[in-house]
């Protein structure tokens, strides 16, 4: 191929991508059409103010990633709520657009009934609504692009209430990740309380114990998370609610140290289990459902952790089983799992642990004496120590978890796998050992 071939081909190439680009980012005739009505034609991309004077005046404002309200009164912003607003005004069209003979006095668009700012880093967007057409439904609006007929339901949206702009989440903006303690109290004495450690939530109140970290998860979560049904300020005093002399409270502490105080106060409505609340970081007396909260009248024993095991077991660096045989597993760095006698192989011992190390207990029972013993498995990690018996009951093993002084009953399912596991890697070390 000629050199003026190449350059030809060249040229072409970048023309047609030229054409592809410029075509691409040209306007469709439909969007050309869909912009002649449209309220805004450049609205902010992010608004950090909303301001409404006119109607229930408010002003929103965003702090970080989080919206508040800053007037009339302060409060956390319902997330959706003010997103959904913008979105609806970004994208609302006008019933239809006023081009020429306009007297903004005849369309009450000199002293507006409602004014709206919108406020980003960049720019500033306003609408004003005016008065009703004589002989049609809707408002006169004017906006910096353009004056003309907006409808009843995108007014009904402009003057949405104050307390439909406020956070529906009792604890709003706390998030549950950064919750370090929970407690709960009842007639001024503590019922129940956990504690986060290394990650973990333990029972501290009224023993000390792993807890069951899905449940009370749930529980925690659930609280923080309360949905407001109803903000109840303008209708019931403190008094009355009896919020200033509750029942009950929830106190949480947060990985700052910052403490919240929820209270719960009088029956509202029995059938729905409505209660009147309040919480120290929000002003003002809320109606909550008790129905909206998982594990809220199980007691400190339900949350007790049944793993027969703290944690992964190949985190441990000695495992030693004893029953039949006494075999020592080592989490050797450079190795990998090893077995002392050199009788195992690595995927046997993985394969081994992989099989009893999640299971849970079906329920916490009594201590049961002189039962068979049917194994003992000790951890070992970082100069700490977790034994854990395994007895023999019947179709079920029983399990003594020694540091946490308590029995719980394994499922005929799992005592199987149990038993099945252990019987396998003892024949493994005899027949091993034979040869």
């Amino acid at each position: 191929m000629k050199k003026s071939t190449y350059f030809l081909f060249a040229a072409v190439l970048i023309l047609l991508c030229f054409i592809f680009f410029f075509e691409k980012k040209q306007k469709t005739t439909k969007e050309i059409e869909a912009s002649k009505t449209k309220i805004f034609l450049d609205f902010p991309e992010d608004v950090t103010i909303i301001e409404r004077k006119g109607y229930q005046d408010l002003k929103i404002e965003k702090e970080g990633e989080n919206y508040f309200l800053t007037s009339p009164i302060s409060d956390p912003a319902d997330e959706g709520s003010v997103r959904g607003f913008l979105e609806a005004l970004k994208d609302a069209t006008a019933e239809r657009v006023i081009k020429d003979g306009i007297e903004l006095p005849k369309l009450g668009l000199e002293n507006p009934q409602i004014t709206i700012v919108f406020k980003s880093k960049e720019k500033t967007k306003t609408i004003k609504i005016g008065g009703a057409p004589p002989l049609e439904k809707g408002v006169y609006f004017q906006t910096d692009d353009k004056i003309g007929v907006l409808n009843d339901f995108l007014l009904e949206t402009i003057k949405r209430s104050v307390n439909d702009f406020r956070s529906k989440e009792l604890c709003s903006p706390l998030k549950f990740e950064n919750v370090a303690k929970f407690s709960y109290y009842k007639g001024g004495n503590l019922v129940l309380e956990f504690q986060k450690e290394k990650g973990k939530w333990n029972v501290s109140y009224p023993f000390k114990d792993i807890a069951d970290e899905r449940k009370t998860t749930f529980f925690i979560e659930d609280v923080i998370l309360w949905p407001i049904m109803n903000f109840e300020e303008n209708s019931v005093s403190e008094q009355k609610a009896k919020v200033d002399n509750p029942n009950e409270k929830y106190e949480i502490e947060t990985d700052s140290g910052n403490k919240i105080l929820i209270k719960i106060g009088a029956l509202k409505d029995e059938e729905k289990k409505f209660y009147y609340a309040s919480v120290s970081t929000r002003k003002g007396i809320f109606a909550i459902s008790k129905n909206s909260v998982r594990n809220i009248d199980k007691d400190a024993e339900d949350f007790r952790s049944l793993s027969i095991f703290s944690s992964d077991l190949n985190k441990f660096e000695t495992i030693a089983v004893s029953g039949e045989e006494k075999i020592v597993f080592k989490n050797v760095k450079e190795k990998g799992w090893v077995e002392e006698k050199n009788r195992i192989k690595e995927e046997q011992i993985k394969t081994f642990l992989f099989a009893i190390e999640n299971f849970e207990g079906e329920r916490r029972v009594e201590k049961i004496d002189n039962l068979p013993l049917f194994v003992d498995v000790s951890a070992f990690k970082e100069g700490e120590k977790e034994e854990t018996v395994f007895y023999e009951n019947k179709e079920n093993l029983i399990a003594e978890i020694k540091g946490r002084n308590i029995f719980v009953s394994l499922s005929k399912e799992d005592s199987e796998r149990m038993k099945g596991a252990v019987k396998t890697i003892v024949s493994q070390f005899k027949e091993n050992g034979s040869h």
